[in-house]
């Protein structure tokens, strides 16, 4: 899990950015401190160049004013052209770096917070939107990352931009430094009272816009659907209910945006008149040169593009806090049970008076039953009847949601490393399964790397597969596309069954294994189930007369 915690003041939500630029580091920028820390000198030097760049000019200017010869003006441009090859090529790299940095570390977030999202428990995974959990994710992960490197980079760089040039201004005239400290006290004023409603609206605008993303998804996701029943104004229509709130909160967002950006534009006035002002008295009264006057004009346009800086940056801190907070929400979520004892083989599978319901529908009532290695175990009954469920319970997907009893090996299940389980004791053919786009060798490898390859071709031939990888440009090498439209359902239902198979495990459990294969390849299947039974404690959910027959026991739902 994320090591964040987020502070909350009486319900709102209250971040420094120095804090959380801190946490950013600690858990996912250190691991880069080399390349953080070369970037950060980098961009130090940068500054260095643009403080020293107008002194350069204001010097040659005073030398134009008073000079006898052209032959300086080489001189100066030699300087000047050097310091812009150095700053260019800085630049360069630095951008290099940061796109660098920048992508690793989303990345490295964007994978803490699936990973920690895959360990949460099934029954609320189920009950989201998948895609809109992806793209708050995805999104909230990037806006973290990027705020947290400009804030590292640009608070130290434009603390110096501000410090420095009032330092040098203050020789020449400290009204318009004074003039500068109340216009920063105004800002920070302007943020305290703004920076709530900017949140408030900032969080409301990307829920309703990961809303409107999770509705637009749906129109691709169901385009055979909407097809095959003229639904293409129905389904757009669908459509319009978000997008009026996505467009309702972006107006309410900009609204309180503009008025906070649009003091930029009379700060701005304040800043360059006063500056005309005073430094242009001191031409007048000769108490300052048109070099100087330059200067003092550079260093305060550069401090008012670093004030403007800090005054957005309380924006985006507000901005931020609102993927920060959704991205914490994601990181309360407790993780779902999982004991620390690791079954190497697993004898017996026992289920007390187990119970679950969804909702209010109960599935199971008080179910005791017991699995045992040897044996075929054939579940069947009509639809809807829990057969699924079961399994999950068995294998122990909802385990935190039940009633009851599971134990493996007189062990509670809760006790047990239940992913150490399922990553090498336990196989599980879907009627409907998941495949990979990648190619067909390494979907049937992915459980289990070490494939038996005299294992594979006789299964291939038992399942009927023989002719079907013999048409296949590059046979097991063919690649399955993008949610496997190059298959068709028995295919891949075959294929899942030949992955599970392959990964031999103790607890083998397989939906509807024949409802893809003809008479003689579920005949070879049984058979094949009847040869590992030894060592496997095998569930069947099945219909199929031929697979029911040859189990040695029926658990009837």
């Amino acid at each position: 899990m994320l090591s964040f915690q987020l502070h909350s003041t009486t319900g709102q939500i209250t971040m420094d950015f120095f804090y959380l630029s801190n946490l950013i580091l600690q858990s996912t920028l250190l691991k880069y401190k080399l390349i953080f820390t070369f970037y950060i000198i980098i961009c130090l030097i940068i500054s260095v160049i643009s403080i020293i760049t107008p002194i350069i000019t204001g010097k040659f200017i005073d030398r134009l004013v008073s000079a006898q010869s052209s032959e300086f003006i080489i001189h100066f441009y030699l300087i000047l052209i050097s310091v812009s090859i150095l700053n260019f090529s800085l630049g360069y790299i630095n951008n290099l770096i940061y796109i660098k940095l920048q992508t690793k570390a989303s990345f490295d977030l964007n994978r803490d917070v699936l990973k920690h999202m895959q360990k949460v428990s099934l029954s609320y995974i189920n009950k989201q939107e998948k895609v809109y959990l992806t793209q708050r994710i995805n999104h909230d992960s990037n806006t973290v990352i990027i705020f947290c490197i400009n804030v590292l980079q640009y608070v130290v760089i434009n603390l110096c931009k501000i410090i420095v040039p009032m330092t040098m201004i203050c020789r020449f005239d400290y009204r318009i430094s004074i003039v500068i400290v109340v216009m920063m006290g105004i800002y920070f004023l302007s943020y305290t009272l703004l920076k709530d409603p900017l949140f408030s609206n900032a969080l409301r605008l990307k829920e309703n816009q990961a809303k409107l993303f999770s509705k637009l998804n749906e129109q691709m996701e169901q385009v055979k659907f909407i097809k095959t029943n003229g639904l293409v104004s129905v389904f757009t229509d669908r459509l319009n209910p978000d997008f009026a709130s996505v467009l309702k909160s972006a107006v309410s967002y900009q609204k309180i945006n503009s008025a906070y950006s649009g003091l930029d534009v009379l700060f701005f006035l304040i800043m360059q008149t006063s500056t005309f002002l005073f430094a242009g008295s001191g031409v007048v009264q000769g108490k300052i040169s048109i070099g100087e006057f330059t200067v003092i004009n550079s260093f305060s346009s550069i401090i008012f593009s670093s004030i403007t800086y800090f005054f957005n940056l309380g924006k985006n801190i507000q901005d931020t806090a609102v993927a920060y907070k959704r991205l914490t929400e994601l990181d309360s979520l407790e993780d779902e049970t999982n004991g620390s004892i690791v079954l190497e083989k697993i004898e017996k599978i026992v289920l007390g008076e187990v119970s679950f319901s969804h909702g209010t529908k109960t599935i199971l009532s008080q179910l005791c039953y017991s699995f045992e290695i040897g044996n075929i175990y054939s579940i069947t009954g009509s639809n809807g009847t829990g057969k699924t469920t079961l399994v999950d319970l068995v294998i122990g997907l909802f385990i935190d949601d039940y009633a009851g009893k599971i134990s493996y090996n007189d062990i509670p299940i809760n006790k047990i490393d239940m992913y150490y389980a399922r990553q090498l004791s336990i196989g599980v053919a879907e009627q409907e399964p998941v495949l990979l786009s990648d190619t067909i060798l390494n979907y049937l490898a992915i459980s289990n790397p070490l494939v038996d390859e005299t294992l594979l071709h006789r299964l291939i031939t038992n399942l009927g597969l023989s002719d079907f990888f013999a048409t296949l440009p590059g046979g097991l090498n063919y690649r399955i596309d993008e949610k496997s439209t190059n298959l068709s359902g028995g295919e891949k239902q075959k294929l899942a069954l030949l992955r599970t198979l392959l990964k031999k495990p103790n607890v083998l459990i397989l939906d509807e294994p024949t409802s893809a294969l003809d008479k003689k390849s579920a005949t070879a299947l049984l058979h094949y189930l009847q040869e590992i039974k030894k060592d496997s404690i095998i569930l069947l959910i099945t219909h199929d007369p031929i697979i029911i027959e040859g189990s040695d026991y029926e658990l009837h739902l």
